[in-house]
């Protein structure tokens, strides 16, 4: 998306921030990727950090990273309100800035959403992309103790969604082993946790798999 988009974003929220708030915002006109591209260069957000610093200078990268984290996170919100009435468009880009904000649970959340989008749009290399972030993101402690949306009993479910995605995806595009492997895992996954719903589409999409493979037996197995 355009910097300028971002510039606008952030220009709403900033009139309610603190000065070292505006002052990191200020960054976005060169470019939204702000943990990647702009490290390192917020020049002026230092000044606002000076007295953290001063107070415990070997830890002045950690003091600026929290610093750039937190504005991130806090683009990631100002996305939410401006564009609450459509946010499917905005999906991965919620997704980016609440994983680089370390909101951990909300970065789950859209990238799940930005990953059934993209394979309902056939955008198959975006949605692998969208689905093995969040299921690295899932396996991580911070998400095992938060959970997503809020809810660490909503975990499992959802990593089974992210298999299940991902495995559809690697088996539309004929990578037939790795869509078996999370298939197989989403299925098992299932199962342990008696989820009805999830495990009848694994062993539907495993036996289309077998299908497509012409392994009749075994697509005989799952789809009865």
């Amino acid at each position: 998306h355009a910097p300028q988009n971002d510039l606008r974003i952030v220009g709403n929220l900033a009139l309610a921030q603190k000065d070292a708030c505006r002052v990191i915002f200020r960054q976005v006109q060169d470019s939204h990727d702000l943990a990647v591209e702009r490290k390192g260069v917020f020049e002026e957000a230092i000044d606002e950090f000076k007295k953290a610093v001063e107070l415990d200078a070997s830890n002045e990268e950690a003091h600026l990273y929290k610093g750039k984290t937190f504005v991130v996170g806090l683009a990631g919100e100002a996305i939410e309100t401006l564009y609450a009435a459509d946010l499917a468009p905005h999906y991965g880009q919620l997704a980016y800035h609440f994983e680089q904000g370390a909101a951990y649970d909300k970065a789950c959340h859209y990238l799940r959403l930005a990953g059934d989008r993209a394979r309902d749009d056939y955008q198959n290399d975006t949605a692998l992309d969208y689905y093995t972030r969040l299921l690295s993101l899932l396996a991580t402690p911070e998400v095992e103790a938060v959970g997503v949306d809020g809810d660490a009993g909503a975990t499992p479910q959802t990593t089974i969604d992210a298999l299940l995605g991902r495995g559809a995806v690697l088996s539309t595009v004929g990578r037939w082993s790795e869509a078996e492997a999370d298939l197989d895992a989403a299925r098992s996954q299932a199962a342990t946790n008696a989820y009805a719903m999830q495990l009848a589409e694994a062993e539907y999409l495993l036996g289309y798999l077998h299908l497509n493979r012409a392994d009749f037996d075994q697509a005989i197995g799952y789809l009865g």
